[in-house]
């Protein structure tokens, strides 16, 4: 992976990501719908695969962020050569879903184990209850012990549901048809290209079916890494958009991801219209402990909290600097590199089509633009 990951500039000093100096590596993106959030994190994901295999990015597409035709014109050519897509109703999405793994403990994963995990996955999207998760369970068990996902795929789930004959496993059924029609997932292990961005194209799903295509591959990823198979892949980064528009659950990979993904090298960037501050929600929270946050502007109801989010103690200062930022301006909070000197947030930064070639050789704090914080470096213990 590359030491710095270009973002942009704030005044003439350009800013960069430093991934490697962070607790966690996960990155939150915040702004109103038109702000340039997807424009932002089109061009992150591109500099995080530039220049070597050490980063994978995997990226759901769910809202059309990632057509080939919405990429941003200026760097469409070399995303499209550093992008593989992966259409769901065309069997391109490979998942060994009854694979038997083994476990860091040595302990092979058990057939309850597996059944279990994808009930899991499955039905928290859709909150199933209690008489619908067993119909469900039974159906997966079937399909396990007649082995036959590798030839029907996914929709084989669907027709054990039917051959039940039950009315809440036909309900069942009714909720998952976008899942079971497109036949969404096939046997195989083929649905992550070391040193590419991944896009897994959901866009032509209901939002219950996305929610779940993306619970079952987070799992799959999750799994891999505690069979420790994902270290081949070294940074993984795992793209979302429009997060607030997805069902997750507490308990689900989303929110394990977010609190243990950095063990294991799995890194989140989320972009989002709406997160709420105080907000009971757990998986909210831990996406505004990222370790790098963007707020692009927000909309005029939500200007006072942004500004609470990135300054408690001064918020006037930033609600007047996100109500006059332009398309593609936003501010950073979260250690970065500045010029190859090291600062904190918050800072204004502009990612609109600025040139990163003209770095300047030295830098020192006196250079910096007003409004980006110096950090003195740590002074090595001499004795």
């Amino acid at each position: 992976m590359k030491d710095k990951i270009f973002l942009g500039r704030c005044g003439k000093n350009c800013v960069f990501f430093d991934a490697q100096r962070l607790y966690n590596s996960h990155v939150t993106i915040l702004g109103k719908s038109g702000a340039g959030k997807s424009v932002a994190a089109q061009k992150l994901l591109l500099e995080m695969v530039e220049g070597g295999q050490d980063v994978t990015v995997l990226a759901f597409n769910a809202h059309d962020c990632l057509n080939r035709e919405t990429i941003y014109e200026g760097i469409r050519k070399d995303f499209l050569q550093n992008s593989i897509y992966r259409d769901l109703s065309n069997g391109e999405l490979k998942l060994p879903l009854f694979e038997k793994t083994v476990m860091p403990n040595g302990r092979m994963k058990s057939d309850v184990d597996i059944v279990m995990s994808l009930t899991d996955a499955l039905s928290k999207p859709f909150a199933l209850k209690s008489r619908q998760r067993i119909m469900l369970r039974k159906a997966i068990e079937q399909v396990m012990h007649k082995e036959i996902y590798h030839k029907e795929g996914i929709a084989a789930i669907g027709n054990q549901l039917l051959a039940l004959g039950d009315d809440v496993a036909e309900n069942v059924y009714d909720k998952m048809y976008g899942i079971f029609g497109h036949n969404i997932f096939v046997d195989g292990n083929d649905f992550i290209t070391q040193g590419k961005i991944n896009i897994v194209d959901l866009s032509y799903l209901d939002s219950d079916s996305q929610a779940v295509a993306i619970e079952v591959v987070l799992s799959q990823l999750w799994n891999m890494a505690l069979s420790c198979q994902i270290h081949k892949y070294k940074n993984v980064y795992v793209f979302i958009d429009e997060v607030q528009n997805i069902k997750y659950s507490t308990s689900g990979m989303l929110s394990i991801l977010l609190s243990e993904g950095r063990k294991f090298g799995i890194n989140l960037i989320l972009a989002t219209q709406v997160v709420t501050l105080n907000n009971a929600n757990p998986t909210q929270r831990k996406m505004l402990q990222s370790g790098l946050v963007l707020y692009f502007q927000p909309s005029d109801c939500d200007m006072n909290m942004i500004a609470k989010m990135i300054d408690p103690k001064n918020p006037g200062q930033w609600v007047m600097e996100l109500r006059f930022l332009n398309v593609g301006e936003y501010i950073v909070s979260g250690p970065i590199i500045i010029d190859g000197v090291e600062a904190m947030g918050p800072i204004t930064v502009s990612g609109v089509d600025v040139d990163k070639a003209d770095i300047s050789a030295e830098v020192t704090p006196d250079h910096l633009d007003t409004r980006c914080h110096f950090v003195e470096p740590p002074q090595e213990n001499m004795n």
